[in-house]
């Protein structure tokens, strides 16, 4: 008999099918981990698929092992792994501590096992998005003076690049939105950020929008254009570096009405409205 744990796509989801997989005994080699969410996936025969809620306890009992028996390396590699967008994702995870629990440190070398070379590509892909999101983020000031960052990322960076803007910003309300899962970091000087699944309300209140933000995005986007140089044009090169799915919020790249109108049609800014198109 086959057995397929199915858990929810988060850190806490997959840390604890780790644990029920090795709680529940029926052995490693007829366990898979698979987080929901990622399409229409085909039932099997002879296989009983068991539905797993997250639980924090359990999830922080497999942190705290892995972090004792091999390092914070080990367990920072897994976690990166974790928020990659892959639907494999959960059960390379499952895989690769069953050879780090019993190589350690060394399991960073153990490139013969597909388990480690397959979570060693996926977190070296979320380190290198996280890395690009860390220049291409633009922040907007929303009513009550917070500043808000939008973006689509295919990973789930919000917890992997949050700590680099406290650092950075350690006196600004900000929020980091995730537009894609609805999740948000919130940051509040003099405390710790938290993370927070939003609702249609909260959502709501991050899409005010005000004229100055409008303006502020054209008169950047006329200022990219006077200084880039027509006959040095090259898209290619453009896209290499910063692939279509990073430009969504960046307004020297927003194609929408409020960031494209023409010059004549500047003084009519006051009256678009947040989805680029003209109120009456």
């Amino acid at each position: 008999m086959k057995y397929i744990l199915q858990c929810e796509d988060s850190i806490e989801g997959i840390f604890s099918a780790v644990y029920a997989a090795w709680e529940l005994k029926y052995g490693h080699e007829n366990t898979v981990i698979r987080v929901t969410g990622y399409g229409n996936q085909n039932m099997e025969l002879f296989t009983q698929y068991i539905h797993l809620a997250p639980d924090a306890d359990k999830a922080s009992k497999v942190i705290h092992t892995i972090r004792r028996t091999c390092s914070d390396a080990v367990y920072e590699a897994l976690f990166q792994a974790a928020c990659a967008d892959a639907a494999d994702k959960a059960d390379a995870i499952y895989r690769y501590i069953q050879v780090a629990l019993r190589m350690g440190p060394g399991v960073f070398n153990h490139y013969s096992d597909p388990a480690v070379v397959r979570v060693m590509e996926l977190s070296r892909a979320v380190g290198n998005a996280t890395h690009h999101y860390l220049g291409f983020l633009r922040f907007i000031e929303i009513p009550g003076g917070i500043l808000l960052a939008r973006y689509e990322p295919k990973p789930r960076l919000t917890e992997l690049i949050m700590p680099h803007f406290v650092d950075r910003f350690p006196d600004e309300r900000f929020v980091i939105w995730d537009t894609v899962r609805n999740v948000a970091g919130i940051h509040v000087p003099g405390q710790n950020y938290i993370m927070l699944t939003l609702s249609e309300k909260q959502v709501a209140v991050l899409k005010n929008y005000t004229e100055d933000d409008i303006q502020a995005e054209q008169m950047w986007k006329a200022f990219v254009e006077s200084i880039s140089i027509k006959e040095r044009k090259n898209e290619k090169l453009q896209k290499n570096n910063i692939p279509l799915h990073f430009r969504t919020y960046m307004p020297e790249f927003e194609r929408s009405k409020a960031s494209c109108v023409h010059e004549e049609e500047a003084k009519r800014i006051p009256n678009i409205s947040l989805k680029g198109e003209q109120e009456p």
